[in-house]
């Protein structure tokens, strides 16, 4: 043993620990967990994502200057072959366009879906809680008693006021 080295300490296993459950560490395996263990999914994801940070941004890059700059730099840079400069107009408002339509007829298709006003199905549903009792709890008005309080009572103040209203 070198002089540098810690002392090593070696332990015997007995006869009851010679059967390990499956849940065990492996004897090969060391006892301590690293990152190499515990972040490994974690790690993974964050190269991936790094890669595809700069490899948008590379693709970003170029397609600026395929855009935008003038054919004798290109030339000059050693790129003879590209796309017509009408493509960088035209994919990005092909783009545009696509998401505009998905929106509109997202907003359609859902209104499509959505029963009309006079159905009782968009006031309430089989879901809704009306109240079983006087207790404090939260819970939804049924139809008819929001539509007698709103429409066919009026608050006795509005009343009163209605009629000072209405003298000259």
């Amino acid at each position: 043993m070198p002089a540098g080295d810690p002392p090593r300490i070696e332990t015997t296993r007995s006869s009851s620990s010679a059967t390990a459950s499956p849940r065990s560490p492996s004897p090969r395996r060391p006892l301590t967990a690293g990152p190499e263990d515990d972040n490994a999914p974690a790690q993974s994801a964050e190269y991936y994502g790094f890669v595809v940070y700069v490899l948008s941004l590379l693709s970003w890059l170029a397609y600026l200057a395929w855009a935008l700059l003038p054919d004798s730099v290109l030339h000059r840079v050693g790129i003879y072959y590209y796309p017509d400069r009408w493509w960088a107009i035209a994919v990005p408002s092909w783009g545009i366009v696509t998401v505009c339509f998905v929106l509109v007829y997202t907003q359609l298709h859902i209104l499509r879906g959505t029963p009309d006003p006079s159905e009782a199905a968009s006031v309430t549903d089989c879901f809704a809680r009306t109240r079983v009792s006087h207790a404090y709890d939260l819970y939804d008005l049924p139809l008819g008693e929001v539509s007698r309080n709103l429409h066919l009572r009026r608050p006795r103040r509005a009343v009163e006021e209605a009629e000072e209203g209405s003298k000259p």
